[in-house]
């Protein structure tokens, strides 16, 4: 699903008001008549309407939505919050309620009625998407009128956005209105779609409006990542196929008392349908590893705990006959280990895939990343947010507070980024998805290896990075969300879902 930042919608309005030429006016009736329809069809078994409005466009769509309201038998009352005029088209549309005879009252302060709201409906068209920042008064107590009305059993409607939450980040303001449901027009926005904007906007609908779809060719892509997407890339498996056919994956990983990470990459490569996984490990720890996974061909590289310089070699020459190589899960950070990561970077001209202490040996720069770009070796990196930070040299809570941004600014050194997390954002190129799938029972350890191990077999099948990133990451929260538990469950179970995952996804059509 297509997804559009607030400065691509007022792009795309433009476009279709100046350019095609539909008034604007015939954009706003078709908004807020959605507005309403959505209100019926998704919470009705209400009779009372409090239509809280802004002086803005948005406000115009509220005001339209409550005269279709009115007309389907609902009692509406309309607050239009804040002094001053409204906007052109919103005035307009303020002339048929007020001549209709349903109620309007101007007010500065959060009104009254909505203390006796429960069982009842609050449609808000205060604050659309060209919010940005904090509230103001007197909307930010307006809005916290419409929290405690919900918390008393009201139900809520967002027009577009919530009140309180950038359309284009997911940012959300200290004042912020939390919806049952959000209707937003014509575009799925991207501050909708990931966090914490999605936990503030409920169930979303989309609505078209009238706008043709040529005007959505205007800036950055963005995509809400679902099974139509996948598919696109997603085939079945040719029936003449073999292992030999089906992809070659190397992973390194692993070191003295972190085998279990380098077994759930190499299971994770396995069950995403590589045909064969060699798993490179230090000498010490080959004992102790090649027993438990018999599927997997492991090979103990020199002669020591974990990776030094004097194993770049081998490292390499067992990289060079595969189709993608998976690194750094279990390999620790201390030693030689960092300047083996650096020095096989600059001799594997193999698709690779980043991940864990790969990264955090990499610390704060990114050349190497840089130099393998520029000559045509492609990478995958898939960092969570602290390894993130790392490696952008910033804390944490900035990556969290922008994470597409942090994605973008990574991918720009050649690279795919795939910053891990709720709504886990993969940025490559022109391109920026966002992945819906996963739940927080993932909050455990071992996924990011198996999803390591996953994202390396779908390149060696023969998907491109991005897709491979996108294919993986999708397939991995998804088979999550099928063992259907809250909490508790394991990394492993994760991988050993990958195979019935990816079959319903391709029966599906």
């Amino acid at each position: 699903m297509r997804l559009v930042t607030a400065d691509e919608m007022r792009q795309i309005d433009r476009y279709a008001i100046d350019t095609v030429g539909i008034p604007s006016l015939v954009l706003m009736e078709n908004a807020g008549a959605s507005a309403a329809r959505v209100a019926i069809e998704e919470l009705d078994g209400f009779q009372r309407a409090f239509v809280i409005c802004g002086r803005g466009n948005n406000g115009g769509d509220g005001l339209v939505a409550a005269r279709h309201l009115w007309e389907e038998g609902k009692h509406v009352e309309v607050f239009i919050v804040g002094d001053g005029e409204l906007s052109h088209d919103a005035e307009i549309f303020l002339r048929p309620v007020e001549k209709l005879g349903i109620p309007v009252k101007r007010v500065t302060a959060p009104p009254a009625e909505l203390q006796q709201s429960a069982g009842q409906l609050i449609v808000d068209a205060l604050l659309g998407t060209g919010f940005s920042g904090e509230v103001r008064e007197p909307v930010a107590s307006v809005i916290d009128a419409i929290s405690s009305a919900r918390e008393g059993g009201a139900r809520v409607l967002a027009v577009d956005v919530p009140s309180g939450l950038d359309a284009s980040t997911g940012q959300v303001s200290r004042h912020c209105v939390k919806a049952d449901v959000t209707v937003t027009f014509q575009f799925m926005k991207v501050g909708l779609a990931t966090y914490p904007g999605a936990a503030y906007a409920g169930r979303v609908k989309v609505c078209a409006i009238g706008i043709p779809d040529v005007a959505l060719d205007f800036g950055k892509r963005y995509q809400l990542v679902d099974r139509d997407v996948i598919r696109q890339w997603l085939s079945p498996r040719d029936p003449f196929a073999h292992k030999g056919s089906a992809g070659r994956v190397v992973v390194l990983a692993g070191s003295e008392g972190f085998t279990g990470a380098a077994l759930l990459s190499a299971r994770g490569a396995l069950r995403a349908g590589a045909g064969l996984v060699s798993l490179g490990v230090p000498g010490k720890v080959y004992p102790v590893v090649a027993p438990v996974s018999p599927e997997t061909m492991v090979i103990p590289i020199g002669d020591q705990a974990r990776f030094g310089l004097k194993d770049v070699e081998d490292a390499a020459k067992l990289c060079s006959n595969a189709r993608a190589v998976a690194m750094g899960p279990g390999l620790g950070t201390s030693g030689e280990t960092p300047a083996f990561v650096r020095e096989l970077l600059e001799r594997v001209a193999t698709p690779v895939v980043l991940d864990a202490d790969a990264l955090n040996c990499l610390g704060g720069d990114l050349s190497p990343l840089r130099r393998r770009s520029e000559r045509g070796w492609q990478t995958v990196v898939t960092p969570h947010p602290g390894e993130m930070a790392r490696l952008c040299g910033v804390s944490p809570a900035e990556i969290q507070a922008s994470r597409i941004e942090w994605a973008w600014k990574l991918a720009g050194v050649g690279v795919v980024c795939v910053l891990k997390g709720a709504r886990t954002v993969i940025c490559y190129g022109g391109d920026c998805f966002i992945n819906p799938s996963g739940n927080g029972s993932m909050a455990a350890p071992g996924m990011g290896d198996v999803l390591t191990g996953v994202i390396a077999s779908f390149i060696a099948q023969g998907m491109g990075v991005l897709a491979a990133a996108v294919v993986g990451t999708y397939l991995h929260g998804l088979a999550a969300e099928s063992l259907a538990l809250d909490r508790g469950i394991f990394a492993s179970q994760v991988a050993d879902g990958i195979p019935a995952t990816l079959s319903r996804v391709l029966a599906v059509r």
